[in-house]
């Protein structure tokens, strides 16, 4: 005898139930609690439901009143269907495979879910890892294309200069910096006089003139130009897009279908804020890829701490987008200096007139600051 606890329910009950122990004896369900019944098995009607679909009902008619009994225990429910007389068997099993069928259903949805929710932790975890292999996934003639469609772009809404003493010195040091490169690099000027400079995937890169005439030396043009060919070289600005417009772009670029991102990359290129990763890999490959070309490592971290200096004396009122797309903390120049100073170079000084080439784009109407 299997006797097995549940809860009563009627109209003239508390609401709750009251508990009850229940047992086949024969034919009869045997109710021990406030009332006792024996009730004939052929009376009986079993049934499943509840929030979860986890509850098993036996309901039955006496006099006027509607009885059930609620059993939400999975073992209960096992031990009730195992003493049923034969006649109720075929009830209890079509119960007890609903009741398993909305279990593992349930069971399939939550652990779904804590897979999604796993999924995601990690994803945040590793986001920059992840997007990072998306990005090196995307064919490099799709990378390519998109870089040439936000240049068109760009020839729009910008005025690109492509000849003149400055735009020869930036194709120069370039073409020093990406020897063996599997980019075809094309270099341009750009007539604005914020102190910035970005690239665009596939082998793209702008220079704006406020950055040349705030320059010094031209090795602190190559530092900033080695930075950013290795945002190229490591796909960054790729990456940063994928991040920002999401799995449409990866998927956008992937497939070939790169026209309608043109516009968005081409508003994203000049204010993409790289992490601080992304950032060290740069200068730590920028600082070697300058020793390879034989031109001085120092030029990055001399650059980017006069910028610093001038926006803190100028109490940030004087706009240097380079500043807030590559932010150039302390430790970060600090380590770029100390990897320059360990670096092996056999370093010769570039040879331009360097004053002549600052005045120049000065006076094509940038209205660049000049950073004595």
């Amino acid at each position: 005898m299997n006797k097995v606890s549940a809860l009563l329910h009627a109209r003239h009950l508390p609401g709750a139930g009251v508990p009850c122990v229940v047992h086949f004896a024969g034919d009869v369900l045997v109710v021990d609690g406030p009332e006792q019944f024996d009730v004939p098995a052929d009376s009986l009607q079993v049934s499943t439901g509840g929030f979860h679909d986890d509850t098993l009902f036996v309901s039955w008619a006496r006099a006027a009143d509607q009885y059930s009994l609620v059993i939400t225990d999975l073992s209960a429910q096992r031990e009730l269907a195992a003493s049923a007389p034969s006649a109720l068997r075929a009830a209890f099993g079509r119960g007890r495979r609903e009741l398993d069928y909305h279990r593992g259903k349930w069971t399939a949805v939550l652990s779904m879910l804590g897979l999604i929710g796993i999924g995601l932790l990690v994803g945040w975890w590793q986001s920059e890892a992840i997007i990072g292999w998306l990005a090196s996934k995307v064919p490099l003639e799709r990378e390519e294309r998109l870089g040439a469609m936000g240049l068109a772009q760009l020839r729009i809404d910008a005025d690109l200069q492509e000849g003149g003493a400055a735009v020869e010195a930036v194709a120069e040091i370039g073409s020093r910096l990406t020897q063996g490169s599997r980019y075809q690099y094309q270099w341009f000027v750009n007539d604005d006089a914020a102190i910035n400079a970005f690239a665009l995937p596939g082998g793209i890169v702008v220079v704006n003139a406020g950055l040349i005439a705030a320059t010094e030396t031209p090795e602190e043009l190559a530092g900033v130009l080695a930075h950013e060919v290795q945002h190229v070289e490591g796909r960054h600005a790729l990456e940063q897009m994928i991040h920002s417009a999401g799995w449409a772009a990866f998927l956008a670029v992937t497939l070939g279908d790169v026209s309608a991102l043109g516009g968005v990359l081409i508003h994203q290129a000049g204010s993409l804020r790289h992490s601080r990763q992304l950032e060290l890999e740069a200068d730590s490959e920028g600082v070697k890829n300058l020793a390879r070309a034989g031109i001085s490592p120092h030029g990055v971290a001399q650059f980017f701490k006069r910028m610093e200096a001038e926006q803190a004396r100028t109490g940030g009122e004087s706009v240097i987008a380079l500043l807030s797309t590559h932010p150039a903390t302390g430790d970060r120049l600090e380590e770029a200096a100390a990897l320059a100073d360990a670096t092996p170079c056999d370093c010769q000084p570039l040879q331009y007139d360097w004053n002549a080439i600052r005045e120049a784009v000065k006076k094509e109407g940038t209205d660049s600051p000049a950073l004595e």
